[in-house]
């Protein structure tokens, strides 16, 4: 996206009406922020001036808002602009002082909250389940769900899982764990979507520091990396098990390497301190350890490279994403994978995007 010569643009929408043209939501915008990670779901926060009349008081925009309305913020330039956080309203707080303007603050969460909040209702229990099935009748009531993308996710068998007092996001993130999984949530579609932790990352962008990649900042560390994965396997008899352990060395060529083999996060880990063992909980079936052991070297080495960045804003960023970065040192210059996005507005500094993102490898 070149936006050199286009003027950032934002849109608001609150309960369809939009802020900037309809007379119950008069006043300015001062400034949006939307945070967006693979961890939980999005937050905004708005700030909007009020206008307010000592002499002639009258109904302010604050007066209009209501907690719960469904929000649409787009970020863009000019007239192409994209939706960057589907919500709703969760805290109202407004502020009057003698010697600045009246302010109104809207703060709240995208509609992936509602999987958060523990409701009195659904299934509890589940037994010879496919996983897509499961995760089907967990979300089947969630209205703000248009449809759930369950094509990825692997066809094996849940014996018995109870969901207990857990929310449906809290049992769907362990559901998804077990076999190396992540959910995201398309505000465009209204689709809920699932993806491998050990997919590969394709690029997305390219941003080269000096020109359109402004800030970077990175940490190489290997205090959390391990090169053998150890788990309890149950055996024949159900009252049994065994220690089965996975080496690195026998799952690199499985691995999605987003650098130098030699440069992978527990690889460098065991050449550095030596060998080091990491225990994960234990499966029911043997076969699953490859890939179980893949997600855990695959989660862990992906903190084994983190940066922060900071670039022109751009609406089409989102979480798990690959952004490939350039002229930054031979070690760091690569593909990274985006956890976090941050689209900031404002009156003032226009439109840009923080973004933090891992990498499993050296350059």
């Amino acid at each position: 996206m070149s936006v050199k010569s286009q003027k950032s643009n934002i849109t608001i929408s609150i309960a369809n009406k939009n802020i900037s043209t309809d007379s119950n939501m008069e006043g300015t915008l001062i400034s949006a922020s939307v945070l967006r990670d693979t961890k939980g779901a999005g937050h905004f926060s708005l700030e909007l001036a009020t206008t307010w009349n000592v002499e002639q008081p009258k109904t302010t925009n604050f007066d209009n808002l209501e907690l719960g309305s469904e929000i649409t913020i787009k970020m863009g330039y000019d007239g192409n602009l994209n939706t960057v956080m589907l919500g709703k309203i969760h805290a109202l707080k407004t502020s009057f002082f003698q010697e600045a303007i009246p302010t109104v603050q809207i703060e709240g969460f995208d509609l992936l909250y509602d999987l958060m909040r523990l409701v009195p209702k659904g299934q509890k229990t589940f037994q010879n389940m496919t996983y897509d099935t499961v995760i089907s009748k967990v979300t089947k009531d969630r209205n703000f769900i248009v449809n759930v993308d369950l094509a990825k996710i692997p066809k094996g068998v849940i014996e018995y899982v109870s969901k207990g007092q857990k929310t449906d996001w809290q049992f769907l993130q362990e559901i998804l764990q077990e076999i190396g999984y992540e959910m995201f949530f398309d505000y465009n579609n209204k689709q809920l979507s699932f993806r491998s932790i050990a997919e590969k990352v394709s690029k997305f962008l390219t941003l080269t520091y000096g020109e359109d990649l402004f800030d970077f900042e990175a940490q190489i560390n290997i205090t959390e990396q391990y090169d053998t994965i150890e788990m309890e396997v149950q055996t024949g008899d159900k009252n049994e098990s065994e220690a089965l352990q996975v080496s690195v060395q026998g799952i690199t060529s499985k691995a999605e390497i987003m650098g130098e083999t030699n440069g992978f996060g527990p690889k460098a880990a065991k050449q550095a301190l030596g060998s080091s063992i990491k225990k994960i909980p234990g499966i029911k079936e043997k076969e699953k350890s490859q890939d179980i052991a893949l997600a855990a070297f695959q989660d862990m080495s992906s903190e084994y490279v983190t940066a922060q960045l900071t670039c022109q804003g751009n609406p089409d960023l989102v979480p798990g994403q690959g952004i490939e970065i350039l002229r930054v040192g031979k070690k760091l210059s690569g593909i990274y994978r985006i956890d976090r996005v941050s689209h900031s507005y404002s009156l003032d500094g226009g439109y840009t995007s923080v973004l933090s993102v891992t990498r499993n490898a050296t350059g």
